[in-house]
Formats: C-alpha cells, structure tokens, sequence
C-alpha cells in the first residue's frame, strides 16, 4: 500500500491478550456488520422510474436515509425496488455470472473490486467505526461472526477480507466461526426464512 494514503498497523508494538476472565475459563468472540461497521464502502443500490425504468443510483449513506420513502408520496414517490439479484436493486450485493461479469468489463465479483478501490484512498475515508476492534479481533485470533445484508458468497466475503491480509492492512486471516450473508437464499433458509417471504430493507 502507498504509505501516503495509508498507516499500517505495526503489529510489534501489540502484544496478544488473552480473554477477560481467561483464568476462569471466558472466552470471547466478535460478531461483526461489514459495511460501514468495518468498511465503508462506494457499493451502490439501484431505484428505478416507474414511467420509465430509468436507474438511480444511491450510495448506502442515501440509502439508509430514503430507504423507507421509496414509492410512497415525497422525494422518492416516482420510483420502486426491483428483487431480481441479478438486474435489480441490490445486484451489486449479490455475486453475478462470469458472463455477467465479463460484459461489465470485471473479472472480480463486486465485493471484492469495491473493496479494492477503496483501499487506494486514505484509511481514514474506508475505515468504519468497528475497524478497531475488527483488527483487535483477529490479531488475538477471537473467533468471529461476519453478518451482513449482502448476499454475496462466503467465498467471496473471505476472499475480499484476505485482500486485507495481503495489503498487510491486516495481520492475519481471522478466526471465523461463521459468515451469514442474509440476503442469499440458502442462508434465508437456513436462519427459518424457507418460503423467502422476507424482502429485503437496508
């Protein structure tokens, strides 16, 4: 990483803690939102023109300001959400097709080119607000749980976090116990979602 945009973290000066009340057997563990908790970042939602399907994109700060006012009288009255994970609302939370892909010119899957971009600009503007205690998570290897409204793969999510591991923003994998990426439809049915009655909100 260039270090004009970014301040390593120095993993010398920290020493490994061991869990509060470890003597008597605690252990603790993390979980974890991703986006803007750990990261912000420049991932958008797409709304749509009733008259004339026309898109719209919103950045997630927007989004979770408008959200609630989509198609109802105000700003937003004139568009609507699209549940479709491959050409709707939320397709940039969603893995796609290589074909899909290919024809945007990617080779990644969204998540993990967002992550990449915003790792070019300085820490202080992707950095979220549990970043902190995300690195004190796996520097001392706690186990953790990564719960997200994306419906991203976990092989994605893991493979966007290790980009961290290999830009030695991060020192180490974490200990993951498990990822839920929430809006995919075989972690829905596993969380007691099994007729995908749950739409999405945020």
């Amino acid at each position: 990483m260039n270090s004009a945009k970014s301040q390593l973290e120095l993993g010398i000066l920290r020493t490994r803690e061991r869990d509060r009340n470890h003597h008597l057997g605690g252990r603790s563990f993390y979980f974890f939102d991703f986006d803007d908790n750990i990261a912000h970042l420049a991932t958008p939602l797409v709304i749509f023109d009733k008259k004339t399907n026309a898109e719209r994109l919103l950045t997630s700060q927007e989004w979770a300001l408008c959200h609630s006012q989509i198609g109802k009288p105000g700003p937003y009255a004139n568009y609507y959400l699209d549940y479709d994970d491959r050409t709707g609302s939320f397709r940039y939370f969603r893995d796609q097709t290589q074909e899909d892909l290919r024809k945007l010119g990617l080779k990644r899957q969204f998540f993990i080119d967002d992550l990449m971009k915003v790792l070019l600009l300085p820490d202080f503007q992707w950095k979220g607000p549990s970043w902190e205690c995300f690195y004190h998570a796996t520097f001392n290897q706690r186990p953790i749980s990564v719960i997200t409204a994306r419906g991203h793969g976990v092989d994605t999510l893991k493979a966007g976090i290790r980009i961290l591991v290999d830009q030695k923003i991060l020192p180490m994998e974490p200990n993951y116990l498990s990822l839920f990426p929430v809006s995919r439809i075989d972690v829905r049915r596993q969380l007691g979602d099994q007729d995908l009655v749950f739409r999405q909100r945020s």
